[in-house]
């Protein structure tokens, strides 16, 4: 799987509000953590959006992606998870890296 692959499939993971989270990789229906690539993974942090997109393989360059549209000295983890951060703006880092991979 290419790089713009996952990451257009993380993104459209989260790409609702009730699907995306913030402080574990991922939540079941009861909002307790789970395994970000189980069956009962309801919604996903940007990594988790990532690591279950790439379905197994490797996924290196889909983070540094994102970390590259991050602001200096924040990977896209920390990004994600700060307080006060907002589901659009999870949404918008990912449409960068996207528009970058897709202009690469």
């Amino acid at each position: 799987m290419k790089t713009l692959e996952i990451l257009k499939v993380a993104r459209a993971l989260i790409e609702k509000p009730e699907n995306w989270t913030q402080g574990t990789n991922a939540r079941g229906k009861s909002g307790n953590p789970v395994i970000c690539t189980g069956n009962a993974a309801v919604c996903w942090c940007a990594h988790g959006a990532i690591t279950r997109a790439a379905k197994g393989v490797w996924y290196g360059e889909a983070d540094r992606a994102l970390t590259r549209q991050c602001p200096p000295n924040v990977g896209y983890i920390y990004f994600n998870d700060t307080p006060g951060r907002t589901h659009p703006e999870v949404l918008a880092l990912f449409d960068k890296a996207i528009e970058a991979e897709a202009g690469e």
